[in-house]
């Protein structure tokens, strides 16, 4: 009976219930959109008859709200990171945080519910978006330290029983979310790898200094090779320590008890290793495990010493939690200026009054709009007319649109829902159009293109009938061949249009000249061929030296034997009795090997004191041998006729 009814996961959101209809609690308010008439709201359903979601739910917003920072009940802090502005928040967490049993500061998803800051205020807008976000974000990583507290002891046997790498199940605690709400889960499983040790840090270009870390293969690769597993390992085959991903790094203590947690990001894939017992392999002799580059996050020197040290023993715990694809929109929550918010910003729904659209400035400002570019061919002359110079003020209310779409139902491209959509947006700041596939979303897209760029409304520089500047046009897509169709539907409307597309993606090979990379080679060889050739040459020559340089000082510094030239000045001034016998020395194996055939010189160093600490028996003069059998000397028995 006029029930709207989508699935989503396991409950439905109908839009057939109102206020009226349902007990208190039981309507989710998003801050997020404008909310207007009761029958725009959701109520959230169980899918088979049960609404304990919404029960929670109604729990959540009934109980009372407990600030951040100093504001909480108690007057203090919670932990090294509860702090009342968000941004002094750090997006990471610390492990006190992870391992704090306090609630944590999350405020209600309601305008109405409370909170420390005013209501109706881009204040609180971005502290409730950010906190919920956050307490989203880092759920999976702290029901995982908190699992791997409960069971420090039983960790470690039990992972090594199962050959230093099992799935460790945290299912005998079950968790509250949101806090007080009264609604309880089970944690994911998360994979643990035992029998770690410290390696090195190293310099990575993307993520700064690396720590490496060998642990223990998985049971289903330690019987193939290194090759075999190196490629299942690049491959993803395991979906396990993807990279950025979170990990999280244990301390084993002497009784084999997990002593210290800290949180990590994973740098680079695992790279699959044999190693033996001399590398002081993890699990002995010629076991197989895997190399991880690890970022500590917080790299304090209390956390490098009790995580960067190559006599301790680790345990690597790979919990799944994805936080590293939330963090991009948790610092640009930081960043937001409430005192200087974004456009968009700007036009969010603060409370539950209705908003009313407003014409862009562009549009208002200009004498007349000209929408003759969305006109078919058979279009009748005095139609075409009075669409060449329809004034802004004749579509500002949704009357006037709807009859303007009656005067030019039939003749245009567009049909009547698409039409519409396209005097709508004409006419607010911000629209969002929105229709299953096959609807004209994109060439909805393409006819507004089409007028902003008819009328001069974009990429004006205050010249011809455009009397003021304006901005380029921005076309964001959710995929590269969506934004490929996108712009070469642009181009097909206009080869005039400069452009150019951001991003390495395309596959369309009429839009790799407009490719940044490509645009910004061809102007810097036009502009700056000659000077950066010469600039890169210059450079090129010193690196060359350089490199030299460091040659010469690297086998200086590795040489075991010092050569004549460099300790010729110390030797001549602290020995100088040695320092003639070196110079004697010099003098005879000169003109030892000027004088002697390649036999004999065989055994001479070109440097003096190299010879001096590597001497030679010198073979005898030719005029002292004698041939075997002469008098005076017979052969030696079973050494042949060897002078």
């Amino acid at each position: 009976a006029g029930r709207v009814v989508a699935k989503c996961d396991r409950l439905l959101l109908s839009r057939e219930a109102t206020p009226e209809r349902e007990p208190a609690g039981s309507v989710l308010l998003n801050p997020f959109i404008g909310l207007g008439a009761p029958e725009r709201l959701l109520v959230l359903q169980g899918a088979a008859g049960r609404n304990h979601f919404a029960r929670a739910r109604a729990a959540n917003y009934a109980s009372p709200y407990d600030g951040p920072g100093t504001l909480s009940g108690r007057g203090a802090a919670r932990h090294d990171n509860d702090f009342i502005e968000v941004s002094q928040v750090r997006v990471c967490p610390t492990p006190e945080e992870l391992l704090c049993s306090a609630p944590p500061a999350v405020p209600k998803n309601n305008p109405d519910a409370d909170h420390n800051l005013p209501k109706d205020s881009i204040e609180r807008l971005i502290d409730t978006a950010f906190r919920l976000l956050r307490y989203e974000a880092i759920l999976p990583m702290t029901n995982a330290v908190r699992g791997i507290d409960c069971n420090r002891g039983t960790l470690c046997g039990y992972v090594h029983s199962k050959g230093g790498a099992a799935r460790v199940d945290l299912g005998e605690r079950r968790w509250q979310s949101p806090p007080g709400s009264g609604e309880f889960y089970d944690p994911p499983p998360i994979y643990a790898f035992g029998g770690g040790r410290y390696r090195k840090a190293e310099v990575d270009v993307r993520h700064g200094v690396v720590h490496e870390y060998w642990v223990s293969e998985v049971g289903q690769l330690r019987s193939r090779g290194v090759a075999a597993r190196q490629k299942a390992w690049k491959a993803g085959e395991l979906k396990l320590l993807t990279v950025d991903d979170v990990a999280l790094i244990a301390r084993v203590d002497g009784s084999n008890s997990i002593s210290a947690i800290t949180p990590a990001f994973v740098a680079v894939a695992p790279q699959a290793k044999a190693s033996s017992r001399r590398e002081g392999s993890p699990e002995g002799g010629g076991s197989a495990y895997i190399a991880v580059q690890l970022r500590i996050i917080e790299r304090t020197d209390e956390s490098l010493t009790l995580f960067a040290d190559p006599d301790a023993q680790y345990m690597l715990f790979d919990i799944r939690a994805g936080f590293f694809s939330f963090r991009p929109i948790l610092d640009s929550l930081q960043d937001l200026d409430p005192a200087n918010p974004s456009p968009v910003l700007s036009l969010l729904a603060l409370s539950r009054a209705p908003l009313q659209p407003h014409m862009p400035s562009y549009l208002s400002t200009a004498p007349s709009l000209d929408l003759s570019c969305v006109l078919g061919q058979g279009c009748r002359g005095d139609l075409r007319a009075w669409a060449e110079a329809v004034r802004p003020g004749d579509l500002s209310t949704d009357g006037q649109v709807a009859a303007a779409v009656a005067r030019l139902g039939g003749s245009t491209t567009l049909d009547g829902g698409q039409l519409e959509a396209f005097l709508q947006t004409l006419r607010r700041n911000l629209a969002i159009t929105q229709g299953p596939p096959g609807t004209g979303k994109t060439y909805l897209g393409l006819a507004l293109v089409r007028f902003l760029l008819s009328n001069r409304l974009v990429g004006t520089r205050g010249r011809g009938p455009a009397a003021h500047s304006s901005g380029p046009l921005l076309v964001v897509c959710y995929t590269n061949h969506a934004l490929d169709q996108m712009l070469g539907h642009i181009l097909d409307q206009s080869d005039k249009v400069r452009m150019v597309r951001l991003g390495g993606g395309t596959k369309c090979e009429r839009l790799e000249p407009l490719l940044l990379r490509s645009q910004w080679d061809v102007s810097n060889r036009k502009r700056y061929g000659s000077l950066y050739g010469t600039k890169f040459r210059e450079l090129n020559a010193r690196l060359k030296e350089l490199q030299e340089e460091e040659q010469q000082v690297f086998a200086t510094i590795t040489r075991k034997v010092p050569r004549w030239s460099e300790l010729r000045d110390m030797i001549c001034i602290e020995l100088p009795l040695a320092f003639g016998a070196f110079e004697r020395a010099e003098g005879t194996l000169q003109r030892y090997r000027r004088g002697g055939d390649e036999d004999e010189i065989a055994g001479i160093k070109q440097d003096v004191i190299e010879q001096w600490m590597n001497p030679f028996r010198s073979p005898r003069p030719p005029q002292a041998r004698r041939p075997a059998g002469t008098a005076g000397e017979a052969p030696s028995a079973g050494r042949g006729a060897r002078g």
